[in-house]
């Protein structure tokens, strides 16, 4: 089975009467410019079906005409790992954290 990958937008501003977007996908049948191919569903559920480079477009729904673009690169060559970051939830503060010395 494919891998999928889920995407979405943030609409601006999040009281839009209609925030509701269209999901589209420019590839090699649509463009000449773009090698790749890929389905995407209308909640943004992406399936890459050929590698190479596409473009992911959210369309506003309402009569705006705004759209958000994305290029993708779809490889069959492994993706390494190219960074790690920490993750806080809230407040905390990774980089000072308290021992009760009563505890020690």
């Amino acid at each position: 089975m494919a891998r999928t990958y889920q995407y979405s937008v943030n609409v601006v501003p999040s009281y839009a009467t209609n925030p509701n977007v269209s999901w589209s996908v420019v590839g090699a049948n649509e463009d000449a410019m773009y090698t790749g191919q890929a389905l995407i569903d209308q909640t943004g559920l992406l399936t890459p079906t050929a590698p190479g480079t596409i473009r992911v477009v959210a369309s506003a729904l309402d009569a705006s005409g705004v759209n958000a673009y994305l290029n993708v690169v779809i490889t069959t060559s492994p993706i390494l790992v190219r960074d790690l970051e920490f993750v806080t939830e809230g407040d905390v503060n990774l980089t000072e954290i308290y021992l009760d010395p009563a505890s020690i």
